[in-house]
């Protein structure tokens, strides 16, 4: 795809006269960028990536993602439905895309913390493993007398009760 498909694709349902007004030119002009017989000029063209949030290198030369902050997830939307650029069609399609994006980043997060809680609680459980039998080693040390006259200390068990 050209620069010329790749302004379309930015403009999405937007006519060609919003279009144009959103980036201060005339319709006629955005109608020449899209038929390919101009090609915007470097002021143009940052203008519709800081407009519109789409990366410069993707508008330019078709590379990379076609928002920067989605460049993560674009890839694995990319190889879920092979064409990732279709999301992008419509303002609604680049809503939902950001969206997706922040909830995908938010899981990155949660799982991370997931992961953390886990190992807290697998080294938990080893030092209560640990702890009760370091306390069955004892309990039976405790029944015995401490000198052969002296009576058996009562165990744990029994001072709860």
């Amino acid at each position: 795809m050209d620069i010329a498909g790749r302004i379309r694709m930015v403009r999405g349902n937007l006519s060609q006269v919003k279009f144009a007004e959103k980036i201060g030119l005339s319709q006629r002009t955005i109608a020449n960028y899209e038929n390919g017989d101009n090609i915007p000029n470097a002021e143009v063209v940052t203008r519709i990536s800081d407009i519109f949030g789409v990366s410069l290198d993707w508008l330019l030369k078709g590379q990379g993602a076609i928002h920067p902050e989605l460049a993560s997830s674009e890839q694995s939307d990319k190889d879920e439905d092979g064409d990732a650029a279709i999301r992008f069609q419509c303002p609604r399609c680049r809503k939902l895309s950001a969206e997706l994006w922040a909830e995908r980043r938010e899981a990155r997060l949660q799982t991370a913390e997931l992961r953390e809680v886990n190992a807290e609680n697998r080294r938990l459980w080893q030092e209560n493993a640990g702890l009760r039998e370091r306390l069955a080693r004892l309990e039976p040390r405790e029944k015995e007398p401490l000198n052969s006259g002296d009576p058996p200390i009562p165990s744990l068990s029994d001072r709860r009760g």
